[in-house]
């Protein structure tokens, strides 16, 4: 799976981050950072991110078909 997403090219969508949030924390006030649960890894680690003064992004990726080896596809080995 890894091998495959290296065939993607990345790029930045305009987002405030509140869906990426929501989706995260459904539910939850991001006003009180303290509040939030920590119950699963994802969660801990985002809030440990959001404290440190980072802030949620969205992003898009897209696979070329000019780009890809027909003969000689990563993700179908």
């Amino acid at each position: 799976m890894v091998r495959f997403q290296c065939e993607f090219h990345l790029f930045l969508t305009s987002s405030t981050g509140r869906s990426d949030f929501d989706r995260i924390f459904p539910l939850h006030n991001s006003a009180d950072l303290a509040s939030l649960p920590h119950d699963t890894r994802l969660r801990r680690v985002v809030v440990d991110y959001l404290q440190t003064g980072g802030d949620l992004r969205s992003g898009g990726s897209l696979l070329l078909a000019k780009d890809l080896d027909r003969e000689n596809q990563v993700y179908q080995s």
